[in-house]
């Protein structure tokens, strides 16, 4: 299933384990993880933020995980906004 396309926090899900369970199996069988964004895909993480779109819709949008469009946004020295679209603290 991660093979074409369902994100390790999905296969959690489905499966009532932790992510990193997951991940852990997947090591184990020789899966190989998935590249992350290209530059082109980090400008449109970029984008989509800045226009107020929240992490979540973002990951869904380009196939990550919420928490890798985060740690793109910390790379890139982006101020993280709270549910309420404020900048956070």
């Amino acid at each position: 299933m991660y093979e074409v396309g369902v994100l390790q926090q999905e296969l959690a899900e489905y499966y009532g384990v932790h992510r990193s369970t997951v991940s852990a199996i997947l090591k184990r069988h020789g899966v190989l993880r998935k590249p992350g964004l290209d530059e082109a895909g980090i400008a449109e993480v970029l984008r989509r933020y800045q226009a107020g779109e929240s992490l979540a819709v973002i990951g869904k949008a380009l196939g990550v995980d919420h928490s890798t469009v985060r740690n793109y946004l910390e790379r890139r020295g982006i101020k993280r906004r709270d549910s309420h679209g404020r900048e956070k603290k």
